[in-house]
């Protein structure tokens, strides 16, 4: 319930619908039990869910109001059916994304990939480097190069995910992006995925979550180190509050001796 408010607060619908679908995997045996009334509920929940992504776009876009935010949604006129439609087809489709990138990389040549250079200069703390600069992809301007925004619009960023981002830096040599996610990954799953240990799982579901929600891998890297680093200072302070339990021997818990014949 707290993430679900806070992420409403920020104005992130990724951490909406990711804290959604956690809220769902737990409750799954409710779920499978009451199944016809889950279908019922999803079929009548579902179209007034998806208000979420443009009434937190305009939040975010009007300082934060969301009296604004529902002004503008109800100046739209849009029914539920027809924001879901337009969601469905617009916001979470990246095709159209894809293929603007392809081609300003195939008519101009590709950007040269100096945006991966801030997962090094990211992972540099501001302490030690005053002067480091602002870490972006210019996401921005990008709108207006792709052509995907408005040219009065000041606001709008562009994530192009991570095969429109390879392609418009290296064309067809960012494949080379494609075996990094796969060292990532790895990684991960090598030092993380511990069925026994409840701590480890939860660090390797979040940092999976967080690296298949990157628009790019542009700073992915000091990223990863930050969650990482949140997740194991959380678990630090919940550890120690946490009861520890103790191991009690009693007569009948102690081993029974050999007898010698």
């Amino acid at each position: 319930l707290i993430s679900s408010i806070l992420a409403v607060i920020t104005g992130s619908r990724a951490q909406v619908i990711v804290v959604l679908l956690i809220g769902l995997f737990g409750f799954r045996d409710s779920i499978r039990l009451r199944w016809k009334t889950s279908v019922v509920a999803a079929v009548l929940v579902l179209p007034t869910l998806f208000l979420i992504f443009p009434i937190l776009g305009d939040y975010r876009g009007n300082n934060y109001d969301f009296n604004e935010a529902l002004y503008l949604l109800e100046d739209s006129g849009q029914t539920d059916l027809e924001v879901m439609r337009e969601v469905t087809r617009g916001r979470l489709n990246y095709n159209e994304t894809l293929v603007r990138a392809i081609e300003s990389a195939n008519t101009f040549g590709p950007a040269g990939g100096a945006v991966y250079w801030n997962n090094i200069i990211g992972a540099i703390p501001r302490l030690l480097w005053p002067g480091k600069p602002q870490i972006s992809n210019q996401s921005v301007e990008l709108g207006h190069v792709l052509g995907l925004v408005a040219p009065t619009s000041t606001r709008t960023s562009i994530g192009l995910r991570v095969v429109g981002e390879a392609y418009y830096e290296y064309g067809w040599l960012g494949l080379w992006v494609a075996v990094f996610q796969g060292l990532i990954f790895t990684m991960i799953h090598q030092n993380l995925y511990y069925l026994s240990n409840p701590v480890a799982m939860a660090m390797y579901i979040n940092v999976s979550i967080y690296i298949l929600l990157r628009d790019g891998y542009f700073a992915v890297v000091p990223g990863l180190i930050w969650e990482i680093i949140g997740l194991t200072i959380f678990f630090g302070i919940f550890s120690r509050l946490m009861p520890m339990q103790r191991l009690t021997f009693s007569q009948e818990a102690m081993p029974s001796r050999i007898s010698r014949r």
